[in-house]
């Protein structure tokens, strides 16, 4: 393999990236092989290892840096565990070990968005009874007083509990999602590391 070929392969394993991530991560690896020279290009790829290698890393450190630009952001978490999923794909690692993170990545990823869709329903079907209280109280409110004020009061507090739900359950989403991203850094670290891999790219 010849630099050509190297940089082709990590930008063809690095297609799911945004655009200009792809762009600097290419940048940063031709201006490494400009630094070391052609005499060197051979004794560069062997330390830094390959581009599966490298590829591998980059997605694991982009899922969490992408989640880091919105941490409080659900979407961002579930890309996060995307890119972490790729990670693992894409590391030149043992079948088995590739099997096992996906399976724990994506049995922990789809528990997470389980428990988010059932809360979510809940929580819409609180907001739509508290909503529906109001209205009931603003239309009886000329025929019962009372009787209008207790549905419109309790409409307005179901709604706020329902509001107030929302914050903490979005909250654990992330952290869930962050905790993913982490363990599925670490596991390719370690395997990285008993390859003897050296490249990384910052």
């Amino acid at each position: 393999m010849n630099r050509v070929e190297f940089i082709s392969e990590l930008k063809s394993k690095l297609k799911r990236l945004p655009k200009d991530e792809i762009e600097d991560a290419l940048n940063y690896y031709n201006e490494y092989f400009d630094e070391a020279g052609i005499e060197d290009e051979q004794e560069i790829m062997e330390s830094l290892g390959s581009p599966c290698d490298i590829a591998s890393q980059i997605l694991a450190d982009y899922s969490l840096k992408d989640m880091s630009l919105k941490p409080n952001s659900t979407k961002k978490g579930i890309s996060a565990v995307w890119f972490a999923i790729l990670a693992v794909f894409a590391a030149p690692i043992a079948l088995p070990l590739t099997i096992a993170i996906f399976l724990t990545v994506g049995a922990i990823g789809i528990a997470i968005i389980a428990i988010i869709i059932a809360f979510l329903l809940t929580m819409i079907a609180m907001g739509g009874a508290g909503i529906v209280a109001v209205i009931s109280g603003i239309v009886v409110i000329f025929k019962d007083i009372p009787t209008a004020l207790i549905f419109i009061g309790g409409g307005i507090v179901v709604v706020g509990i329902d509001a107030l739900i929302f914050l903490p359950i979005t909250y654990l989403a992330n952290k869930g999602f962050r905790f993913i991203a982490n363990t599925t850094n670490k596991i390719l670290n370690k395997a990285k590391k008993r390859r003897g891999v050296k490249g990384n790219y910052e």
